[in-house]
């Protein structure tokens, strides 16, 4: 979980909740899986532009509750896409 005081707050809003449950009610199976022809229930909505990639809060808000931000995946893919995204952050950060 992020340091982000704001997403924090945010992902344990009845919203967040709700959204949640009707990703993973629209998308039941992992979205990376099907794209690799495998069948996984998905267990996580992952935000595809992360939220703490945003700089106002007003900013986070509309990342956090955007349902086309939304991605349904088991947990594998979730840690996956998370250690991928932050192999990027530290590149980016020894080139700058």
């Amino acid at each position: 979980m992020t340091n982000d005081k704001q997403y924090n707050k945010m992902i344990h809003t009845n919203r967040w909740l709700k959204l949640r449950r009707s990703q993973l009610t629209k998308h039941p199976l992992c979205q990376d899986c099907e794209e690799k022809g495998k069948i996984e229930p998905a267990t996580e909505v992952h935000h595809v532009t992360p939220v703490s990639d945003k700089l106002t809060n007003r900013e986070k808000e509309v990342a956090m509750f955007d349902p086309y931000n939304l991605r349904s995946l088991c947990h594998a893919c979730h840690v996956e896409r998370k250690l991928r995204s932050e192999e990027r952050f530290s590149r980016n950060a020894e080139t700058d």
